[in-house]
């Protein structure tokens, strides 16, 4: 007996070629018109477009009426392949949310599409939006898009801010998030945080605003009691990932960096001066932290007094730039104590460091855009960088 289909099975069911109804007599209308939503699309993938005349040949009775109209799905297809949706990106959708085949497209479908649009939202943003979070366009025109757009240029001063966020988190078009983040950000303002870094944490990181109002409250505390003021910079980004990490996540972190031999202090006072430490995957981290301990044998107390070392690529920032400078350094192009921070030349713009590193460079030295882009691997000699590093104590320089 069938009593739920999952979205890995939706992706599996569309593939059968033939739907006998009567072998799912126990499966609930709502998921029989899931399952044929989905399932006429593959029947019909055959041809250039898609048909819903299939439908009315294999659907029990209840479901076709539950359709109301064939006519309108065709419409509601044809909608999503003018606006850029693959076909198995409409299988994704339909499959997520058949009840979209019940709409009037251009009464619904077509002004929220033309609204985000005029927002800064291109097509392929607006495709991706709607496979991330297929409830989007279910949400009203007037008493929840405009609403949220509206209030989050409030808080970002700009169109343009707005749009970037909600490019990074489609999840704001589920249900109720418009008042959650209204009440957190109300808590943040309440809390002394500077409109400012407000904008900042919604821009960057708007999923944090979206916790539910007891998550949000303890993170704050959380937060607090860390240490971490309001006023100054980090608390939103402490904020962000306290949110985002459940404490069985924050321990197993805690547990990797204390395999290296650092203490609790020390971890507490590397995710202060980078909180975002903590929100990496377990094993970036810890492929990061094996590369600076055991093939180029910095200390791990020391790395963690240099946290910001664990946020870059390690394959297309870290890696290639470290050996640009052993290039340089060992061609006598500059000298050991011109390096005396790492962070200043991981954390520099690559425009800056491609004219100042590379650029000036290429011509004497072969090899070495082909380096600063990862193609050649130089890393087994990075180690004779250490002299410089730990002479001129990169870390103290962050």
């Amino acid at each position: 007996m069938i009593h739920s289909f999952r979205r890995t099975k939706w992706l599996a069911l569309v593939k059968i070629p033939v739907y006998n109804p009567t072998q799912f007599p126990s499966v609930l209308s709502s998921e029989r018109l899931r399952f044929l939503s989905a399932l006429v699309l593959a029947q019909d993938n055959r041809k250039s477009s898609f048909s819903v005349s299939s439908l009315i040949d294999i659907a029990p009775e209840s479901d076709v009426g539950r359709l109301k109209s064939p006519k309108k799905a065709k419409l509601v297809l044809k909608f999503l392949e003018e606006n850029g949706f693959s076909e198995s990106q409409i299988k994704i959708v339909v499959s997520q949310r058949p009840r979209i085949l019940q709409c009037d497209p251009e009464k619904t479908l077509k002004p929220k599409a033309e609204f985000l649009f005029s927002k800064g939202i291109s097509k392929l943003d607006f495709t991706r939006i709607v496979l991330e979070e297929p409830t989007a366009l279910s949400r009203s025109l007037e008493k929840y898009m405009m609403p949220l757009f509206d209030f989050l240029k409030g808080v970002m001063g700009s169109e343009e801010l707005v749009a970037r966020a909600v490019r990074s988190c489609p999840y704001v078009f589920s249900s109720n998030i418009r008042k959650t983040l209204e009440l957190n950000t109300k808590k943040l303002q309440n809390t002394g945080v500077p409109q400012a870094r407000i904008a900042m944490l919604v821009t960057h990181q708007l999923r944090a605003i979206t916790l539910k109002a007891s998550w949000f409250d303890e993170a704050l505390t959380r937060v607090r009691e860390m240490g971490f003021e309001p006023t100054e910079p980090n608390f939103v980004n402490a904020l962000a990932t306290i949110g985002w990490c459940g404490k069985s996540v924050w321990e197993r972190k805690m547990n990797l960096f204390r395999s290296y031999g650092l203490s609790d202090p020390e971890i507490m006072k590397g995710f202060k001066k980078q909180p975002m430490i903590m929100k990496y995957r377990e094993e970036n981290t810890k492929t990061k932290m094996n590369f600076f301990i055991k093939r180029l044998h910095w200390c791990p107390h020391k790395v963690m007094m240099a946290p910001h070392i664990l946020l870059p690529s390690l394959e297309k920032r870290i890696i290639p730039r470290l050996s640009v400078l052993h290039l340089l350094v060992t061609r006598g192009e500059i000298e050991e104590k011109e390096i005396s921070s790492a962070m200043r030349f991981l954390k520099m713009a690559e425009r800056e460091f491609v004219e100042k590193f590379v650029a000036a460079y290429k011509d004497r030295i072969p090899g070495i855009l082909e380096t600063n882009e990862g193609k050649l691997k130089r890393e087994e000699d990075l180690h004779t960088l250490n002299k410089a590093f730990i002479r001129n104590e990169f870390w103290s320089r962050t």
